[in-house]
């Protein structure tokens, strides 16, 4: 009987991990970054991809520019540049990007360009 229920438990809590797993996959992810004052290059977290997505960022204070990226991640190559923008106004800028394959990884890049910005960034996907 005690064998019988351990391997009930381990199903079941086996069971409820994919289907965590399946509703992540398929929910809205978000990632941001801040490239502080002085800073050169800073990369946010590693989302999944989707069919539709987002990406943005501006300064926090009005001093220099900065490159807004977004990049993708290919296995056995260079991360590519899915698009990307530079900035030199405290107003976010926004942009939709198509973020197939799903199976890749996204981020946001934020790198200086000239007068040590202050900036923000981020990268979001939608859910189908």
């Amino acid at each position: 009987m005690i064998n019988h229920t351990k391997k009930l438990f381990v199903a079941t809590g086996i069971g409820c991990f994919l289907l965590a797993g399946v509703a992540q996959a398929a929910s809205s992810q978000f990632a941001d970054v801040s490239l502080p004052a002085l800073g050169y290059s800073v990369s946010s977290a590693n989302i999944n991809g989707n069919a539709i997505g987002e990406y943005g960022g501006g300064l926090n204070v009005d001093r220099g520019k900065m490159k807004v990226a977004a990049k993708k991640i290919v296995q056995f190559f260079p991360d590519s540049t899915v698009s990307s923008f530079t900035s030199s106004s405290t107003t976010l800028e926004s942009y939709q990007i198509d973020m197939t394959p799903e199976n890749n990884l996204y981020y946001v890049q934020l790198t200086a360009v000239t007068n040590g910005p202050e900036g923000y960034g981020y990268i979001k996907n939608y859910s189908s």
